[in-house]
């Protein structure tokens, strides 16, 4: 791995509450990067002052700061400009890094030259009953995913640069969900992926309901204005499209099966969650997992919605 020269990037803004937490993540790594490049995107907070302190003490590994506007997309292009090295790790500011998250990432390209793109992994940070809760909805776990079509987050994420500059970098005009373009346009020009769960991230989940609409709703509308059927939104459409038929028969038909058909299919859905870990843990779960998931599916649908209105399209 030492052949692998590579260079850390993210983009932050306003993360002084997490930003020393992210960094000490960074710097007790068992392979440390060779340079670390941080766009900042004009923060109003101490965050830029709390990562100069952190370069004062960082002797053997430079850090390079730059303040330059716009959303996540323009500043990682931004960054990858002032990048030394041929290869890039890619993460996000507010994760924290498993302690050997980056030399699992690179492991990689030191044992297969023809790879471009490293897809890392991603576990939800839990302390709460809300956020544990949460988990089980979110579902994620690593052995449930197919490597072949996994689209990777840059929560976790590695790459080439001419493999980067040859896609045509990150659209900057997505700013709610920029990674997933990213990676379909890499896997349209024939860069060779590899999945490597064992590069992990830690990512604080949302810990109320308005916080969990308001991240599901910015991730639908990415994609949406991406205009990215993913297959979670067929499923949701599918879903309203059948209740809603369903329902119709019964108010045209006045037959109480289509009703109990609909309330069948209704917290079936909200109930899948249980199906899938398979665990309850107490009454207070039994009640919170149905409103955690009505509410996944009700940004998840105004969220897209929203964003097809935007004319763009990759």
């Amino acid at each position: 791995m030492e052949n692998v020269r590579i260079s850390l990037i993210t983009t932050i803004l306003n993360e002084e509450h997490s930003i020393d937490s992210f960094l000490s993540s960074i710097f007790n790594q068992t392979r440390m990067p060779d340079e670390i490049v941080i766009v900042d995107a004009k923060s109003t907070d101490d965050t830029v002052n709390k990562i100069k302190n952190y370069t004062k003490t960082a002797k053997n590994i430079p850090i390079k700061l730059y303040v330059f506007p716009g959303n996540r997309s323009i500043g990682r292009n931004e960054a990858i400009k002032h990048c030394s090295h041929q290869f890039i790790a890619v993460t996000d500011a507010g994760c924290n890094l498993k302690k050997d998250w980056l030399e699992e990432l690179i492991k990689p390209f030191d044992q297969d030259e023809s790879i471009d793109v490293v897809a890392g992994w991603y576990q939800p940070i839990v302390h709460t009953d809300f956020q544990k809760a949460l988990s089980k909805v979110l579902n994620f776990k690593s052995e449930n995913i197919n490597a072949n079509t996994f689209l990777p987050s840059t929560r976790s994420l590695a790459f080439k640069k001419s493999i980067f500059y040859k896609a045509g970098g990150f659209d900057e005009q997505y700013s709610h969900n920029e990674d997933t373009p990213f990676a379909l346009k890499l896997k349209k020009i024939g860069a060779k992926f590899l999945f490597q769960p064992k590069a992990l991230v830690y990512w604080i989940t949302p810990n109320s309901y308005n916080n969990l609409y308001r991240t599901i709703w910015r991730y639908a509308y990415g994609d949406g204005e991406a205009k990215l059927w993913l297959s979670q939104y067929k499923i949701i459409f599918s879903f309203w499209i059948l209740l809603t038929i369903i329902f119709i028969l019964f108010i045209y038909l006045h037959n109480l099966l289509y009703l109990e058909i609909f309330l069948l299919i209704f917290f079936s859905y909200l109930y899948l969650p249980f199906f899938q870990s398979g665990k309850i843990n107490g009454i207070r779960e039994l009640l919170t997992i149905p409103l955690l998931k009505f509410t996944m599916i009700l940004a998840n649908t105004s969220g897209f919605i929203n964003g097809l209105r935007n004319k763009n399209e990759i």
